[in-house]
């Protein structure tokens, strides 16, 4: 290599100080985000259980596009993404890369969910509850990254 030239394989300059994030690690934090996302999930259903109101809200707009469980699931996902994004972004330095940490789990657990009561609540009510609550998760990214004490930016080099 001639000086002044770069090794193609460092990626520029600012990858050089940085420590590498395996692929494990990516996997292990979209694996906690699908945690808390399903613990974040149950907890809003027990309570909807628990609360005669919020039960005859959910049972009364169960055919409505955008009812109460689809707030209800948009406003878990967007709390059960903030802790995972917390820990994430000590590792990574990027906005693009919260966003998909927060969205990634929220639209697995989402769909996953949402997706077996097709029939009898429509297609397109649960498409949108899969939507808004991934988009809700990549929201709390979003937002976890504005607070970071580095700058933004929305490629994952830092």
């Amino acid at each position: 290599m001639r000086p002044g030239e770069e090794n193609i394989l460092t990626f520029g300059s600012s990858m050089r100080n940085r420590q590498p994030t395996s692929a494990r690690w990516h996997l292990a934090m979209i694996a906690a985000g699908i945690g808390m996302q399903i613990v974040c999930l149950a907890v809003a259903i027990v309570i909807i259980g628990l609360t005669p109101s919020l039960t005859r809200a959910v049972l009364n707009s169960q055919t409505a596009i955008a009812g109460t469980m689809t707030w209800i699931t948009v406003i878990a996902s967007f709390l059960a993404a903030i802790p995972t994004l917390l820990f994430v972004r000590r590792k990574l330095n990027g906005t693009g890369i919260l966003i998909l940490h927060g969205g990634l789990p929220a639209f697995i657990v989402s769909a996953i969910n949402t997706l077996p009561l097709t029939e009898s609540r429509g297609a397109v009510s649960v498409l949108l509850q899969i939507s808004l609550a991934t988009l809700a998760a990549m929201g709390a990214g979003f937002l976890i990254s504005l607070f970071r004490k580095t700058d933004t930016r929305l490629s994952g080099e830092g």
